[in-house]
């Protein structure tokens, strides 16, 4: 018979080992219930999602992104475990782990990236530590210790049951979307259907360009163009970076009104785009697109019979786990691990040799084509010949922008080490010189194929690019003019009546990426039904052709028609709450930028006299200051009345007059 001391001893190694294999079983018990807590939280997401009526991510998208982020938070259970088993936590204690942290996540996400100016913000950090503390109490008061251990699978069993029977009933049940409203559209009698190819070069600012000024040659067969078409010498974007600004070009819409401003945000189907005109009116449409953002996904396939683009990945941009691992560059924008460069880039030769051309040559006239090429956008990496030419040392690695954020309001970078800059611009100059040899070969090849003097010709870009002129880097944080200010140069073809008369010219007077839709549907001929959509640009076609009395004027005899100096224009960048808006108006252009807890900033210039806006003239201009910010304040509101977000409004006087000054049109 055993003693009383081998029962206790025989007790205490019998304990032991249970508490051994209940340590083990963490391992399989955190990946479980970090799964069932990461599919909780995708289903949460996918429904705030769905909520906003404006993300990329749609009911069918669920299980894809409920399973994202189940094998996400698995592998955050599973180390939850290891903090466990450190501390000889029991279930419990794990179980409040993995739940309270993903609760924190999913709230500090969200007011990451719909509240806050940027996650790494002080505001946002002070935010994140709160909820951190909260998280800490509300664990302290549920966990009482050892004495309340077992928490089994069983209940995480029934949850996880639950999440996926509301997963597929939102997946079966959810909205599908569409192409929105069917465009109405006809050609005028008479008209020449000419081919249309838009040519947008991403991140392509003016001043890079010689026939724009550049002392450096980075751009001989853009150049040779221009001398036989019509250069617009100011032409101003809506917006800092891609997707608001494209949408405005499709649209002819400011970003406010069309809705497609944030990085989540899609093009919503009752928007009324460029290309859906011309497929209305007979034409064969096609995209061949290198940015994932300009893609179906976010609402740009709309009218396109083809589109040739690598698909953007829902997760990593449609969901806030995505964004997160996205600003930390764990993620790219189409879901490559470690890596934001390679999957917006397989370059103009691509786009044209495997896109256009076949499309063209497949194509019964006439068609219209979309190429976004990405070339000067990061990473900046020419041919390696090109950036030599441009003084770019040899022997060394292409280099990277400095860090910066580019939180609002005027944040300013760190000066750059000696020679960085030059380095960089060497590196973007080289870019443009390769575009350009692209653009080049695609005017040769349609000249080839005799469809070239059937064809208008659009090249242009949607932003530039900050070299911290103004204490920046790349995009998307300024509205100076080197982001703004974009090449636009037109060719109108033979084909057209009176075309040559405007060929060779350059154009004063202030242009804007809101003009490029109305212009090609007047010079095609297309008839646009009076009030099917608003629009905000102008048709440039008075500049670009000779009509009527003019139609057999030689270029010299053409009269000059500037488009007008003082034209009201805005612009915009949205991130969550932060905004930084502008507004140009006679000579002066005025920013002004809000961040939470209601900061503002603004700078004010004159653009005649300071063209690159070094001058801030806020403190001895105080009432032009005061005059302009409460004029863009009225514009802004007023086009909140014609967005197309929510559509159910009625334009007073007051607001109508408003629109009118910024180019407000109802079609033909």
């Amino acid at each position: 018979m055993a003693s009383a001391s081998e029962d206790s001893g025989a007790a205490l190694t019998s304990a032991r080992a249970a508490d051994s294999d209940s340590s083990g079983a963490r391992w399989w018990y955190g990946l479980l219930i970090g799964s069932v807590a990461g599919a909780a939280t995708g289903l949460a997401d996918t429904l705030l999602a769905l909520r906003s009526g404006n993300e990329i991510v749609g009911a069918a998208d669920v299980p894809t992104v409920m399973l994202f982020h189940a094998a996400t938070f698995g592998v955050c259970g599973v180390l939850a475990c290891a903090v466990a088993r450190f501390f000889e936590w029991p279930r419990r204690a794990l179980s409040l782990l993995v739940a309270t942290g993903s609760a924190v996540f999913l709230v500090g996400a969200w007011a990451n990236v719909t509240l806050l100016d940027d996650f790494t913000s002080t505001f946002s950090i002070v935010v994140d530590l709160a909820l951190l503390t909260l998280a800490y109490l509300w664990v302290r008061r549920k966990y009482h210790g050892p004495g309340s251990d077992e928490v089994g699978a069983r209940g995480w069993g029934i949850t996880a049951i639950c999440v996926l029977v509301v997963g597929g009933a939102v997946t079966t049940l959810g909205p599908v979307r569409d192409e929105g409203p069917e465009v109405h559209a006809g050609v005028k009698q008479g008209a020449a259907r000419p081919n249309v190819l838009v040519f947008l070069v991403d991140t392509l600012r003016a001043d890079a360009l010689s026939c724009y000024g550049y002392e450096q040659p980075t751009s001989p067969e853009i150049d040779a163009f221009a001398a036989d078409a019509t250069l617009f010498a100011d032409c101003r974007a809506t917006s800092a970076w891609t997707k608001p600004s494209v949408a405005s070009i499709f649209t002819s819409l400011y970003p406010t009104s069309h809705a497609c401003v944030q990085q989540r945000e899609i093009l919503v189907p009752e928007a009324e785009t460029l290309a859906e005109v011309f497929r209305a009116a007979g034409w064969r449409t096609a995209a061949f697109i290198d940015n994932p953002f300009v893609t179906p996904e976010f609402g740009f396939g709309q009218g396109f019979d083809d589109v040739d683009y690598v698909a953007p990945s829902v997760v990593a941009n449609g969901t806030l786990l995505g964004k997160v691992l996205f600003m930390a560059r764990l993620l790219s924008l189409d879901g490559t691990p470690f890596g934001v460069g390679r999957h917006i880039d397989r370059g103009a030769r691509a786009l044209v040799e495997e896109g256009l051309l076949p499309f063209i040559d497949a194509a019964d006239d006439p068609w219209f084509a979309y190429v976004h090429t990405m070339e000067p956008h990061l990473p900046y990496d020419p041919p390696r010949e090109d950036a030599l030419a441009f003084g770019f040392p040899r022997d060394v690695a292409y280099g990277k922008t400095p860090p910066y954020n580019g939180i609002l309001p005027f944040q300013k970078a760190p000066d750059p080490p000696p020679g960085v800059r030059e380095a960089l611009r060497a590196q973007y100059d080289g870019e443009v010189r390769d575009v350009s040899r692209w653009f080049g070969r695609t005017l040769d090849a349609l000249r080839e194929r005799d469809v070239l003097e059937n064809t208008i010709v659009v090249f242009l870009s949607d932003h530039g690019e900050e070299f911290h002129e103004h204490g920046g880097w790349t995009h998307g944080h300024s509205l100076h003019p080197e982001v703004l200010r974009v090449p636009l140069i037109v060719r109108v073809p033979d084909a057209i009546e009176g075309a040559a008369a405007g060929r060779g010219r350059r154009i004063s007077g202030v242009a804007s990426l809101l003009d490029i839709a109305p212009t090609l549907i007047d010079i095609a001929g297309i008839h646009f039904p009076k009030g099917t959509q608003t629009q905000f640009g102008r048709s440039l076609a008075p500049q670009l052709v000779a009509r009527g009395d003019d139609a057999n004027a030689t270029e010299r005899a053409l009269p000059e028609r500037a488009i007008p100096g003082d034209r009201v224009l805005l612009a915009e960048v949205t991130m969550g709450p932060v905004t930084l808006r502008s507004v140009r108006e006679s000579r002066w252009h005025l920013i002004r930028a809000t961040a939470p807890p209601m900061r503002t900033a603004s700078a004010l210039y004159d653009y005649v006299s300071d063209p690159g806006e070094r001058r801030d003239r806020t403190e001895k201009e105080t009432l032009v200051e005061s005059q302009l910010a409460s004029r863009m304040e009225g514009l802004f509101k007023a086009l909140e009345k014609v967005a197309l977000r929510g559509r159910a409004r009625e334009i007073d006087a007051e607001t109508a007059g408003r629109l009118e000054s910024i180019g407000y049109t109802t079609g033909e």
